[in-house]
């Protein structure tokens, strides 16, 4: 009998085990930021886009994201150009830095590095 309940519980398992999600999957989401009388939302979507919100009103310009080789949010703009946001550790995400066309990386100034906290 010992043996059967051993052999039930390695084919049932001993409880659901959650699926691992990819960096990907765990930065789909929204993230917002509040200050200066506006309420600045970016939204990371599955298929790769994102959209951008002030004040409940979507910005005309879109981006695509990506995670890097390092694990930065990297959003390729309308522009050519690429905004590099840091994901941190209680998953809000922080704007770093810019990328040129000319692929020169030029770091956001500490006063503006503000975390966009994850709300969905």
């Amino acid at each position: 009998k010992f043996i059967t309940l051993i052999i039930g519980l390695l084919v049932v398992g001993c409880g659901k085990q959650e699926q691992a999600l990819t960096l990907e999957e765990k930065v789909v989401g929204e993230y917002e930021w509040k200050g200066g009388g506006y309420t600045n939302k970016l939204v990371f979507l599955e298929n790769g886009a994102m959209e951008n919100y002030v004040s409940g009103k979507k910005q005309g310009r879109e981006g695509k994201w990506s995670i890097s080789e390092d694990g930065e949010i990297h959003v390729e703009a309308y522009d050519g150009t690429i905004d590099v946001l840091r994901i941190n550790k209680d998953w809000s995400i922080t704007p770093i830095a810019k990328i040129g066309k000319d692929a020169k990386r030029t770091d956001v100034p500490k006063e503006y590095q503000v975390p966009l906290k994850k709300i969905k």
